[in-house]
């Protein structure tokens, strides 16, 4: 069928040591065996903010195997995070629409999960065992209003053929890091590590992951830190000093960073001219990187071989914070709901979690921890599930703001921890 495409009260003091052996309990076969008539007819929209979402929509295709007559479309919403809230009250409301673990403490987002079926009910039949559970969201009252559908990480985009080319070895440790960037150096490439210098995009992905894992074994300091307490500041000191220690170090070209665009196509394009050793980036920059292949003339002249890895830093060195991009929940008023559980109940299977993270070029969310060969080296660093910290947007905000204004020596460490809570945001 052809298919439209329109454009805690659960916080952790304490992250328990994680092994790599996902899903201690016994979960129930992933199998999807559909309960509605082969005949049903129907529609099921989608909305998010992507432009487009190619691996959904083949994931679309996939459900008509079972039921032909059900039309589903993706629908992109302009302005997203404002746009939501008034569609999902409207007659015209998506059926499932995506939500984000960041709106969970901003009273402005509540209408969205007041509206969200439960999809823990037993009566719905979902397989959630079939995600690991560290990346589920627990409501109230044990309430799952929100499946994550693929997840995102942070760490560094490596040219492999620079590495090999001068047999310098892939950093595994902060060291490791700061010895590869100075040899690239003696090599003539100025530009050792590249990124988009914005709150968002550098100083974060390197130490975020250091964050998450070093408050998670600080009792207290979690409620403190969402709290937004002046005093919380100094749990920023560790990631602070490695910010510093970096930019002293000399191996961010801040002038090359300058030229950059943005933080995800002029990106993508500037790596594969073949010159930049390092991307301190985000996973969902790496879901960006087949396609452009064909787009760069001068990768396609001169292909050479990329993979992502943890950016190494801090004791613990290789972290992979792992956490949530994409939720999707069920409008519980839809007209369509019984389809649109029925689709969830298709999608939160382990065979589908995995192909759609596979065609999107990110790592699944099922308990299959199976990686795409550029995550290889993800599969033994030290894991931290974002939802178990328990950090609140508001307080990451205030991290991602303290970082940039030390990496770029706007502020110094002991001034960005004493205005924790009041730090300028852009």
């Amino acid at each position: 069928m052809k298919k439209k495409c329109t454009g805690l009260a659960k916080t952790c003091l304490v992250l328990a040591v994680i092994l790599l052996s996902f899903g201690c309990t016994k979960k129930k076969t992933s199998v999807f065996v559909p309960r509605l008539s082969p005949n049903m007819q129907g529609t099921v929209t989608i909305a998010g903010n992507y432009a487009n979402f190619e691996a959904l929509e083949a994931e679309f295709d996939r459900f008509n195997e079972y039921y032909p007559e059900i039309a589903l479309s993706f629908e992109f919403l302009d302005n997203y995070n404002a746009s939501i809230r008034a569609a999902i009250k409207t007659e015209a409301a998506p059926d499932i629409y995506w939500t984000f673990s960041w709106m969970v403490d901003k009273p402005e987002y509540s209408g969205l999960f007041e509206l969200a079926e439960n999809l823990a009910d037993p009566k719905l039949d979902i397989n959630l065992s079939a995600i690991r559970q560290e990346l589920l969201y627990h409501h109230q009252n044990g309430q799952v209003l929100m499946a994550p559908i693929v997840t995102n990480t942070f760490g560094m985009l490596v040219n492999n053929d620079l590495f090999k080319k001068y047999n310098i070895p892939i950093p595994k440790t902060y060291d490791d890091l700061k010895k590869a960037c100075l040899d690239f150096k003696e090599k003539g490439y100025d530009t050792p590590i590249l990124g988009y210098n914005n709150q968002r995009g550098l100083f974060q992905f390197f130490t975020l992951p250091y964050f998450c894992q070093s408050i998670s074994t600080i009792p207290g300091s979690v409620p403190m830190l969402n709290a937004l307490l002046p005093e919380a500041g100094k749990y920023l000191k560790p990631v602070l000093e490695a910010t510093e220690d970096l930019v002293a170090s000399g191996l961010i070209n801040f002038e090359s960073c300058k030229t950059l665009k943005n933080d995800y196509n002029a990106l993508i394009m500037r790596f594969f001219e073949g010159d930049i050793p390092i991307v301190f980036s985000s996973a969902e920059l790496v879901s960006g990187t087949k396609k452009r292949e064909k787009q760069s003339q001068t990768f396609i002249q001169q292909p050479f071989s990329y993979s992502f890895h943890p950016i190494p830093v801090g004791k613990k060195g290789r972290i992979f914070l792992n956490m949530s991009s994409i939720d999707f929940s069920v409008n519980k008023n839809s007209p369509n709901l019984e389809i649109a559980n029925e689709f969830m109940r298709f999608l939160l299977t382990e065979e589908e979690l995995n192909t759609i993270s596979r065609n999107k070029r990110l790592v699944t969310v099922s308990t299959d921890y199976s990686f795409d060969d550029i995550y290889k080296a993800f599969s033994d660093a030290t894991p931290v599930y974002f939802e178990w910290v328990g950090i609140m947007d508001n307080a990451i905000k205030q991290f991602r703001s303290a970082v940039w204004h030390v990496g770029n020596g706007k502020m110094t460490s002991e001034e960005a921890m004493s205005q924790f809570g009041s730090l300028p945001e852009k």
